[in-house]
């Protein structure tokens, strides 16, 4: 059974939604961008393709980073600078931290269903949305959104190095039901 390491960081002021990708920048920027975990950025004009272990978020108006595994160690590279200010476009932002939570969780399959609700994903990259408009059918395109969250799980598996057992990768996965809302 892999276990994973999790620390989750809120701040105390409140930035809006579009103030988000300056937050990652900035952070970036102080942590230093030789720090690949930060950005998986290898130079200008080539990424790494991976599960992103350091993770920018806003969370009721709070800016948050969610830190998995070796992010949990990088991380350090932010905080061990002597002002945390940041500049968030024309303004400056003090970093000031309301929570950090160090959790360590069990990965497994499990034989039982279980329900979860999906808020704010965004599934369809540019050639995916164009695959979702040419499907006729709201069953074709739930079924496309359906392999897209399971490539997805898949992907967070490797990136986290989680090896699912071969009895559970011969699975079929089709029990994944997606339900529509519109919010």
């Amino acid at each position: 059974m892999k276990k994973i390491k999790t620390l989750f960081i809120s701040f105390e002021n409140e930035i809006n939604s579009q103030e988000l990708y300056a937050f990652r920048s900035s952070i970036i920027e102080k942590a230093g961008r030789n720090h690949i975990l930060f950005h998986n950025h290898l130079d200008d004009d080539k990424y790494l393709y991976r599960y992103p272990q350091i993770q920018y978020k806003i969370i009721n108006r709070k800016p948050s980073l969610i830190c998995l595994e070796k992010g949990i160690d990088e991380i350090h590279h932010f905080f061990i600078k002597p002002s945390w200010d940041l500049q968030l476009y024309q303004r400056t932002y003090e970093v000031k931290v309301k929570k950090l939570q160090v959790n360590q969780f069990n990965m497994q399959v499990w034989e039982n269903t279980f329900r979860y609700n999906l808020f704010r994903w965004n599934p369809l990259s540019q050639e995916n949305y164009i695959k979702f408009k040419k499907l006729q059918h709201s069953d074709d395109q739930k079924q496309l959104l359906q392999k897209i969250l399971i490539g997805n799980i898949l992907s967070f598996a490797k990136g986290i190095e989680w090896t699912i057992d071969k009895k559970n990768k011969r699975r079929n996965y089709s029990h994944i039901g997606i339900k529509m809302v519109a919010l």
